[in-house]
């Protein structure tokens, strides 16, 4: 019963975690919107972030398996997933800056 409520508490930690990520985003998109900066640039900009980081984040995927099969278990699963979210975050993060000093 224990780790049924954990387990619910983590879920609802996901939910609020999303939940303010989305209020950042809309927030965020209003205030570049009030100020005129979506534009072909900033989109491009988004375009090679995404593209990038989602081609780091498929290796780092790939490197997540080979991992996962040679040492299997249940508390190591939770650091590979972590790590691939940051991995991925991390990427999109400098393809963006990159394709911004860049353009």
């Amino acid at each position: 019963m224990n780790d049924f409520w954990n387990n619910m508490i983590g879920l609802t930690g996901l939910i609020v975690g999303l939940s303010i990520a989305l209020a950042v985003f809309l927030i965020n998109r209003k205030y570049m919107k009030k100020n005129r900066q979506l534009d072909e640039r900033q989109h491009t900009i988004s375009v090679h972030a995404r593209a990038g980081g989602w081609m780091v984040t498929s290796a780092l995927i790939i490197i997540v398996w080979a991992v996962e099969i040679v040492v299997e278990g249940v508390t190591l699963s939770f650091f590979l997933l972590t790590f691939l979210y940051v991995g991925h975050m991390t990427a999109y993060g400098l393809f963006a800056y990159h394709h911004a000093v860049n353009n």
